[in-house]
């Protein structure tokens, strides 16, 4: 080649990769907007705005980067070209959310998607749940089952296994168990000693079926029609409605369709959703279901409120993770009224105001049992109030056994808080732990001429637990009773008296220990 040519061929190199350079940077001055795939289920980086700190100035560069790349041109065009070129020409996974199993089964590593979760390790058994997590567990439940029964519901705790538990063959073989328990495992064992019959574990009856059908979705982190049917059949046979009919559908209640699928979770998560799917049963009821649907919220994943005009059915609370969406169009023909509620931060209050229900059902998948749900704290004191009173095991009694800190008053009628609206402090006994066989109550007497706010406080075992419980309460005499939930939980534990402008008194304390199981 000579060197003219040779001169006009490296001009024409520089010009194309300038070209391709340029291009899409370039493009962003004619539409800026951000290019990000719906696979990636997440909003874009916003302009960061002029820095008004040192931190911000110092970030300042990275957070332009961020705002950069979510509007570089074809950039979703380039996210699916990576995702094709990995799974479908390399083999490898382009998303360290997604584990690519035997027979290109798909799994979910939920630890690279909320880092409050490993589905791997729980798989595996090598991070068990801490005594302090399911003890959290334990009387989450217990309270709910509590609260149920003395408002005249039935109650039901279904446990989903997970896909890995239930397609172990599908797993790669180095993330086989270890021997060890599952936290599946951990926390039903931990639960049914207190729930006994309210406990309902799915497993059984999805391993029946195994022979029979995929359980669950091939490209996705959700089970299959059939699965979620059989598991509506079961959770029907388990509620005690006696005055009413809970006789499961069957299938010659549908029109079952055959189609292709390609809108996976885990595949739209490598973005080869549209190229990647699987064959799947679609159940069609041979009737049209008279029952009519309502969004409790104007957002995704919204609340529903399910109504059929029969007035011979009872009405229902069902708390629920995103496998009941395959149950929820079955569950719905049983109840005059449902609601069915989202368990995304914890257990709300909204549901609970259901008109006359007669079942409450909590339904959760296996990635729910890492985190810790907060609760209705009067459900959590209506169960300690009455463990306390089923309890004769007496660990402490009287004032005496308290340390007020400056600002307290002894009288006749007990420890009176002075004038401080900031609030005065109790230091409790500091052995109120330690025993796992069984969880102390601790009961505080009020006479109060004010609102005033109660604030019951401990050192957690574990970060990410909880460290307090906080109430108002109007004036009058009150008696409160909190549960000390971690068996793990260690000193100082404090009472805390806040807005007090004197005539505030605590005139009992006493602490019981009410077995565990």
């Amino acid at each position: 080649m000579s060197v003219s040519v040779q001169r006009l061929f490296d001009i024409a190199a520089t010009a194309l990769f300038a070209v391709l350079i340029l291009i899409p940077g370039g493009g962003m001055l004619l539409d800026a907007s951000p290019h990000i795939d719906a696979t990636e289920k997440r909003t874009a980086v916003p302009w960061p705005g002029r820095p008004a700190s040192a931190d911000e100035w110092r970030s300042f560069p990275r957070n332009v980067e961020a705002w950069f790349a979510d509007r570089f041109l074809f950039r979703s065009e380039l996210i699916r070209g990576h995702g094709y070129l990995s799974f479908f020409g390399l083999g490898v996974s382009p998303s360290p959310r997604v584990i690519i199993g035997k027979d290109g089964w798909l799994f979910l590593d939920a630890i690279h998607e909320d880092v409050r979760v490993d589905s791997v390790a729980d798989y595996r058994g090598t991070r068990p749940l801490s005594p302090a997590r399911l003890e959290w567990w334990r009387w989450l439940a217990a309270d709910m089952q509590y609260w149920s029964r003395s408002q005249g519901m039935d109650f039901l705790f279904v446990m989903v296994p997970p896909k890995m538990d239930m397609n172990p063959d599908k797993v790669p073989d180095d993330l086989q168990p270890r021997g060890n328990p599952t936290t599946f495992e951990q926390v039903r064992d931990h639960l049914a000693p207190t729930l006994g019959n309210d406990l309902l574990d799915l497993t059984p009856v999805l391993e029946s079926y195994r022979p029979a059908f995929d359980l669950y979705l091939k490209t996705d982190t959700h089970w299959t029609w059939p699965a979620g049917f059989e598991s509506y059949r079961s959770i029907m046979h388990a509620l005690e409605l006696p005055q009413f009919d809970t006789t499961p559908m069957s299938r010659d209640d549908f029109h079952i369709v055959t189609n292709f699928w390609a809108e996976g979770d885990l595949a739209q998560m490598m973005s080869i959703g549209t190229g990647y799917g699987e064959w799947i049963e679609e159940w069609i009821p041979q009737t049209p279901s008279a029952v009519e649907w309502e969004n409790v919220q104007d957002r995704p994943l919204a609340d529903m409120i399910s109504r059929k005009p029969d007035p011979s059915l009872p009405n229902a609370i069902i708390f629920r993770d995103s496998f009941s969406e395959f149950l929820r169009p079955f569950l719905a023909e049983h109840f005059q009224t449902a609601y069915f509620a989202w368990v995304r931060t914890g257990i709300e209050r909204r549901p609970l105001y259901l008109d006359d229900p007669r079942a409450m059902i909590m339904i959760f998948a296996d990635r729910t049992f890492r985190r810790i749900w907060p609760y209705p704290l009067p459900i959590q004191l209506l169960a300690a109030d009455a463990r306390f009173e089923a309890s004769s095991h007496v660990l402490f009694s009287g004032l005496e056994v308290l340390i007020p800190d400056e600002g307290w008053e002894k009288t006749e009628s007990g420890l009176r808080a002075g004038r401080e609206p900031r609030g005065y402090t109790i230091n409790l006994p500091p052995t109120l732990t330690g025993n796992r066989s069984e969880i102390p109550l601790v009961r505080t007497g009020l006479s109060l001429v004010e609102p005033v706010v109660v604030e019951f406080t401990w050192k957690p075992s574990e970060p990410g637990l909880p460290d307090h419980l906080r109430l108002r309460l109007d004036p009058g005499e009150h008696q409160v009773t909190f549960p000390i939930i971690d068996p793990d939980a260690t000193g100082p534990f404090r009472l805390h008296i806040r807005g007090s402008r004197g005539g505030t008194v605590v005139t009992s304390f006493e602490v019981r220990l009410h077995p565990r199981d």
